[in-house]
């Protein structure tokens, strides 16, 4: 590839490889994809020869029909693209030169795990991943080719967020023994995979790396963004990288001097906004729903509290009413005891209309906050009852009967001009 950079100048600007045009843009380069898989793998790629020309897949998110939506406008354009890349390769290892299958996907968030899956299940059912091979008794068979997983995720892991690399291997053990075994077996080889996953927000600063792979992965960095802040952005000094990267880093900064790539990487940062004020929207909600569920815990404690007060009350009327009756042997005593009860039964009688006034008002209150709720709640979901008795838990006919008291309400304008 012609390099039109001057090598080792400081902060030139290139475009983060986190961006799914980027990425493909990068691996459209045959021998700099080969020198990508080869860092990951830690061993050399012989040849590289894409299998499929489908490099993404746009998984539509219905936000209108889902779950705690809360925006239209968010239903026009949201949508998850996953980039995929399909490659067969022939790699160098301890036993020789080998055949395999590598399937590289990225994505921004690691929840659409279906995705992933599907696709590495079309690999097995895919005949082109599968030679024919020759038993010892001439016999011949289909064989499966190995198949390798790269996984880029730009949201990361939630357990492992401090994990950048990770590489599960596929292993071989005699369940008796407990031996690990070594030799190759084409039936297993057929039925496994190894996976390679980069959890890309614990990307490592320049003077943490640690290798090849730490420089290869700090491309994918989205920390940094131009001053107009519309792109994630990188700014590079090609001395800081190894001789091997150094074509990745140079293709990225042409990358971003390309016009139509940063117009998609724009496109890109619109759908990645539109995630986030989804999942905003649906963290809102569920505090609300949370605080309400929180005055609820608080009522029922104050109406316990008040029970036992009311308890205790009448514990004390009931040893006050045993004093009077050992005082009625005169007269005197006897109209104590009648001042006294009365005096009591008043203090209980206000008591309990205190009471009852407080659980009136409480129970006005929380019938204004039910219908200010659930008002939000049935302009927010596009007046689906479903959703909102999801999030609320109230009872059906509550609900019905508080839209109707909102939709009857003089000040209603838009169900006016409905009902007219």
């Amino acid at each position: 590839m012609q390099n039109h950079h001057q090598a080792g100048r400081e902060g030139v600007k290139a475009a983060s490889a986190i961006y799914d045009v980027v990425f493909k843009y990068l691996m459209d380069d045959l021998e700099i994809a080969k020198q990508i898989i080869s860092i990951i793998l830690g061993t050399e790629v012989i040849s590289l020869k894409p299998r499929t020309k489908e490099y993404s897949k746009k998984i539509q998110k219905n936000t209108e029909n889902s779950k705690l939506s809360g925006s239209a406008s968010i239903s026009q354009r949201t949508s998850l693209t996953i980039a995929r890349l399909d490659f067969s390769a022939e790699i160098r290892t301890e036993e020789g030169m080998q055949i395999v299958v590598i399937e590289i996907q990225k994505a921004h968030r690691p929840d659409e795990i279906m995705t992933f899956r599907n696709y590495i299940g079309r690999q097995f059912q895919d005949e082109q991943a599968y030679v024919i091979k020759e038993r010892k008794n001439g016999i011949e068979y289909k064989v499966g080719l190995p198949i390798i997983g790269i996984y880029f995720l730009g949201d990361g892991l939630e357990t492992l967020e401090n994990t950048l690399a990770l590489q599960i291997d596929t292993t071989c053990k005699d369940m008796h023994s407990g031996t690990y075994l070594t030799l190759k077996e084409p039936f297993v080889d057929s039925l496994t995979t190894k996976i390679y996953i980069f959890n890309l927000p614990a990307i490592r600063d320049k003077s943490l790396w640690r290798d090849e792979l730490d420089m290869l992965l700090s491309l994918f960095d989205r920390r940094i963004r131009d001053k107009e802040e519309k792109f994630f952005l990188l700014s590079l000094n090609e001395l800081d990288y190894a001789e091997t990267l150094r074509p990745i880093v140079n293709r990225l900064i042409t990358a971003f001097q390309d016009t139509q790539i940063k117009e998609k990487m724009e496109q890109e940062n619109m759908l990645f906004n539109d995630f986030q004020t989804y999942e905003n929207q649906i963290e809102r909600l569920k505090n609300q729903v949370a605080k309400i569920e929180s005055e609820k815990e608080k009522i029922l404690h104050e109406n316990i509290e008040t029970g036992l007060i009311l308890k205790q009350l009448k514990e004390q009327i009931a040893l006050e009413k045993k004093r009077l009756a050992e005082k009625e042997a005169t007269t005197f005593q006897e109209k104590l005891r009648r001042e006294e009860e009365q005096r009591l039964r008043e203090e209980e009688q206000k008591l309990r209309e205190k009471e009852q006034k407080r659980r009136e008002e409480e129970q006005k209150r929380r019938e204004e906050e039910q219908r200010r709720f659930i008002e939000f709640l049935y302009s927010s979901t596009s007046k689906n009852l479903d959703l909102i008795q999801e999030i609320t838990g109230f009872e059906q006919e509550v609900i019905q009967k508080i839209i109707q008291e909102i939709e009857a309400a003089p000040n209603n304008d838009e169900n006016s001009d409905k009902k007219d």
